[in-house]
């Protein structure tokens, strides 16, 4: 995905693109990841910051509808879907290696992956996307100082201060009055599928989980998401399966055996079954990027 970044770089657009090493990532208006068509995996921590239009993405299955102003994070090995955006959608796109991430030693404090996870998509105040877009304009300014021996120092100390202003936010949130039954019974079933959806296909697998009979939850999951219980679960295996092909080298054989499948045959027919293609007449249909 960096590849992909760095050759984005090439290109002679409004697009504008700044790396320290493989560390950092920053992208106005970005050809990556909103210009890929199909599902795909960045092996990245990103943010973007939607300062105007809007914009759907689904993450995991989950749909976001982003509005400006607002922040969306991404965690390494999400699986992303690009949607529509409006004609003036204009995002500030910053991506973090794994690595720089640990160095900062917030992982702890913030509990990075269960936050995220649970509060991907925040809405921001004009005030607040102005100090986000200060942060990137920083950053911007902070790394095109080649010369300076301090520089990675300065952007740790910079996306320090960033998590801790998300670190409010999501604080802010968590005094919002909770869900009810139905909306906490959606999320824990979600949750489940995103944990156990490589080993367990089957509704009956979460029904018990969840203490409930598989018709009662999949008459829940119906009515919140218009998908059944088992659709949901199907699609979560098919979503993987693209990004996989997608964004990775592994071969569907490989993948079959990612995804559980006894044999790559039993695969392809499942895939066949919900996609009506067969996985390998779609990575034809896959366009790398230019």
């Amino acid at each position: 995905m960096i590849d992909r970044f760095k050759e984005s770089s090439n290109i002679k657009t409004e697009n504008s693109l700044v790396l320290i090493e493989d560390d950092i990532i920053l992208q106005e208006k970005p050809l990556i990841p909103f210009s890929i068509k199909e599902p795909f995996k960045m092996d990245l921590i990103s943010v973007a910051i939607c300062t105007k239009g809007s914009a759907i993405i689904s993450v995991n299955l989950i749909r976001y509808e982003l509005k400006a102003p607002c922040l969306l994070f991404f965690l390494p090995n999400q699986t992303i879907e690009y949607g529509n955006t409006s004609a003036d959608f204009k995002v500030l796109f910053i991506a973090f290696s794994k690595g720089f991430v640990k160095s900062l030693e917030i992982g702890k404090k913030f509990q990075l992956s269960n936050s995220i996870a649970r509060n991907a998509c925040v809405s921001l105040s004009e005030d607040e996307v102005e100090s986000f877009t200060d942060y990137y304009r920083f950053m911007e300014k902070t790394m095109k100082l080649n010369d300076n021996p301090y520089q990675l120092e300065i952007a740790r100390n910079l996306t320090i201060a960033i998590f801790y202003l998300r670190g409010y936010y999501i604080h802010k949130l968590s005094k919002e009055p909770e869900k009810n039954t139905t909306d906490v019974i959606v999320k824990q079933f979600t949750n489940l599928v995103e944990a156990h959806f490589k080993t367990n296909r089957r509704i009956e697998f979460y029904a018990v989980q969840l203490n409930r009979t598989p018709k009662y939850l999949s008459s829940i999951i119906k009515k919140q998401s218009n998908l059944y219980a088992g659709d949901w679960i199907n699609n979560r295996v098919i979503l993987e399966a693209k990004a996989l092909m997608s964004s990775t080298n592994m071969n569907i054989q490989q993948i079959s055996y990612e995804l559980n499948f006894t044999t790559q045959s039993s695969f392809g027919k499942y895939f066949k079954r919900l996609t009506g293609i067969s996985p390998r007449d779609y990575k034809k249909t896959i366009i790398e990027f230019d």
